[in-house]
Order: structure tokens, then sequence, then C-alpha cells
């Protein structure tokens, strides 16, 4: 790509990268106040993209897969799905659609397909019906694996054996196997972003071993500002 072109442009373009000087406007939607245009530089996207990583675990080149949900005009998307994949080589994949997110099945076609090993938006249907049996030692499931990771929150041991060997059980025999229907594997990282999700919804989300870390941001700060990093 881009062989058959002249190399004065990029030098042109490299040549006007300079610090605190602007590279890029994004416009806000005005969803807590006026809308308003902010200017972003080089320094901005550049260190969010590169502190990225480093909310969760340094990625081999060309492991990161992400599935974009969100639009390009949103400063998150931006570090997230341009930046961020470039800087540890990963693979983004954007759906045709631009609705997905808010079509269920549509979502989870997605998701298995492409396998992501990152999901950055709202994770609210999640949820499935079940009845019988199966519902039964879901709920087993969901109920050990939940009070597993409410314990580690708020930072109280479980030193009984038997919890142990419940919490290792459940994530190998059940919730393995219905994450790995939905297309989340072992690696894949949620995350959150815009306004705090419900607790209750954590909860139950934590019942399936999906833990789901929130993010704070704000466009002025060039996307991800602070998060809940995993066992920190």
């Amino acid at each position: 790509v881009g062989t058959n072109l002249p190399d004065d442009r990029l030098c042109d373009r490299l040549k006007k990268v300079a610090i605190n000087q602007c590279c890029s406007i994004v416009y806000t939607t005005g969803s807590h106040d006026v809308p308003k245009g902010v200017m972003l530089s080089h320094d901005n996207l550049t260190w969010c993209a590169k502190t990225s990583p480093g909310f969760n675990r340094m990625p081999c080149p060309g492991e990161e897969v992400l599935i974009s949900v969100l639009p390009f005009s949103s400063i998150s998307s931006q570090i997230v799905d341009i930046y961020y994949t470039i800087c540890v080589v990963g693979t983004l994949c954007i759906s045709a659609d631009a609705n997905l997110f808010n079509q269920r099945d549509a979502f989870f076609e997605a998701i298995f397909d492409v396998q992501p090993t990152r999901i950055y938006h709202k994770l609210r249907n999640l949820k499935r019906q079940m009845s019988g049996i199966q519902k039964m030692v879901l709920d087993w499931s969901s109920c050990t694996l939940r009070d597993k990771h409410l314990k580690e929150d708020n930072k109280i041991k479980a030193t009984r054996k038997l919890n142990q060997w419940q919490t290792a059980l459940a994530k190998s025999t059940v919730t393995k196997k219905y994450k790995e229907m939905l297309g989340f594997t072992s690696r894949t990282v949620f995350l959150s972003h815009g306004a705090p999700m419900a607790r209750e919804v954590l909860r139950f989300l934590s019942g399936y071993d999906i833990l789901v870390h929130e993010t704070f941001s704000q466009t002025e700060n060039c996307g991800l500002l602070t998060a809940n990093i995993p066992k920190r």
C-alpha cells in the first residue's frame, strides 16, 4: 500500500509533528454539557495508546484482537480501536452494521466469529434464560464465582478448601463452556466506559466469571483517564 506514492507528502507530515501541537480535533456529543470541539496533540494520542496495554497485560505482537462497536468520532474509540491496535500490532474487526451492539443475536454472532481478546463497551446483553437441571447447575456456578469475586473485592480470603474446589470446578466445567459459546476466551478483557454500570449488572456478570473493569474518561484528557486495574 502506498508504494506508488512519492515520499514527499510523508516527509512533509513528519516534519510537522511537534510537541504540544494540535493534530486532531474531536467534537463531543454534548450529553452532559454543550457540544464542543477538543484539540488533541500527538503527545496526547501516543501516550494514551502506549499506556493502554499496561491496563491488564502486555500482549505479544499480533495477539490482540478487537471488534469495533463505537463510532470513530469518539476519542475512546480512536484510542482503543486505532492507536492502541497499532501500538500492539493487533487486529481490528469493523462491522458494516453501525447498530451492531444493539442487536443481541447479530452481536454475539460477530463475537463468536471474531473471538476478541478485548471488548470496550457496555455489557448488558449477556443474560440467557434457562430451565431445569441446566439452569440449576448454572445457578450454582454463578453463586460460587460471584461469592469468590465479592470476597476478592472486599479483600476477604477464602481459606476453605471446599470453596476453592467449588470455584475451580465451576470455572472449568460450567462458565468456561458458556463463555466459549458466546465467543469469549480466557484472555478476553471486558472494559466499560461512560456512566457507571449498575452494581446489580456487575454482580450478575461476575457470576459468569465476566469481570467488567470500569474506566472513566473525558475527551479533554484524550480518552482513558483512570480505571479499576485488576488485582491492584
